[in-house]
């Protein structure tokens, strides 16, 4: 009996029946007014910039699945389908990508099972919008879930929450719904910067004078100023007591420019990253050189990227048979400069924990011949020859 399809049976489904119809186009108003939706949201530089970030590094780290035998992880020689190419519509860098977007932007991931392996195992999930899907929870017993309206079989569906999970349910805590007014707040200042630039957020000038003017004459001096104005380089000769204010402020005075930076680290805060590789300033006193560049590089890998990476190991993990895992491999991401990447490899080969060819695979080299695959044990001896024979260090 297969874990996905009892029975071992095989399915498919169409596009539809996984995409269903229709657009996330309702959206709800935070506090300034706007309305915070995936579209107006991912419109903004800052959640494009972190979005961005995350579905980049994380699309790019290689997942492998493993076996342990004699408490020994050894790579599957055939990879299965699920973790080499888990979608059928599109490539596994983008699929990956997807993932991310919904824990990032709606706290929770949602796929539906296409197609099986014989032992009722998943060798094809495709990953659904999260707009299009609904749970409907009675505890304590499993909820149904709608997609597009639609009720799905359980047993093809697949769901793994993102950050916060409230007590008591099953769904994560969409971002987009937490921090409603945050966002709400980016798109308003957005809004009040194009205005400015566009309308000056208010009045150009006052046009004055000392005699009585009637509504009617008002009106033809504002459209003869207007015509002249909006020409741009035509000159405004004025006469008869009139007087022409400019009445344009500095942005600074606004506090525009503040409000906008606050914004951005909001966001940053929000999304899990650095604010400095998002566009932002990480405050006064604060420094990347490039002597921190590499431990930015593994805090980053470590507090922000890595829980996504254990969201898709624990994802993968679970359509795998027993004992079969999928893990990433956070290496990947770790580039040094070529001088510590040797350094590297001198310590971990005349250290014992890996063979010449092992570490020439990872600089993209040809295997060496006759002693590439032996490891040095005793460490630190002087040549493989010298341990076959009992060689001291």
């Amino acid at each position: 009996m297969g874990v996905f399809f009892p029975g071992g049976e095989r399915r498919e489904v169409t596009y539809a029946d996984v995409w269903g119809a229709g657009d996330d186009v309702s959206g709800a108003q935070s506090m300034t007014g706007e309305s915070v939706t995936f579209a107006t949201v991912i419109g903004l530089d800052a959640v494009a910039g972190a979005v961005g970030l995350m579905c980049d590094i994380v699309s790019m780290v290689p997942f492998k699945a493993y076996r342990d035998r004699d408490d020994v992880a050894q790579v599957l020689p055939s990879q299965p389908m699920i973790v080499a190419d888990p979608s059928p519509t599109t490539t596994t860098m983008a699929w990956r990508a997807q993932a991310v977007v919904s824990w990032m932007l709606w706290g929770n991931l949602y796929g539906l099972v296409v197609s099986a392996d014989h032992l009722g195992y998943p060798t094809k999930v495709e990953l659904l919008d999260p707009a299009q899907v609904t749970c409907v929870e009675h505890p304590p017993a499993r909820p149904t879930w709608l997609v597009a309206g639609a009720e799905v079989d359980p047993s093809r569906f697949l769901h793994v929450p993102g950050r916060f999970v409230r007590p008591g349910s099953v769904l994560g805590i969409a971002p987009l719904e937490r921090h409603r007014d945050t966002y709400g707040l980016a798109l308003a200042a957005r809004r009040y910067g194009a205005e400015w630039f566009r309308d000056g957020a208010h009045h150009d000038g006052i046009f004055s004078t000392d005699k009585p003017v009637t509504e009617d004459q008002s009106k033809t001096i504002k459209s003869r100023i207007l015509a002249v104005v909006r020409k741009r380089r035509e000159p405004l000769v004025l006469g008869g007591g009139f007087r022409w204010e400019k009445t344009q402020g500095n942005p600074s005075e606004s506090q525009m420019v503040e409000v906008e930076a606050a914004v951005v680290g909001r966001i940053a805060r929000i999304m899990g990253v650095p604010v400095e590789m998002i566009g932002g300033s990480a405050g006064p006193g604060s420094s990347i050189t490039y002597a921190n560049r590499e431990q930015r590089a593994v805090d980053l890998l470590t507090y922000n990227v890595d829980p996504y990476l254990v969201r898709l190991e624990d994802l993968l993990t679970r359509c795998l048979p027993r004992p079969q895992y999928a893990k990433a491999t956070r290496g990947a991401l770790l580039r040094t400069d070529l001088l510590t990447r040797y350094r590297a490899h001198d310590i971990a080969i005349r250290g014992g924990f890996a063979t010449p060819n092992e570490r020439r695979a990872l600089e993209d080299e040809p295997p060496l011949p006759d002693s590439g695959d032996v490891a040095l044990w005793p460490p630190y001896a002087t040549s493989v020859t010298a341990t076959d024979q009992g060689g001291q260090p």
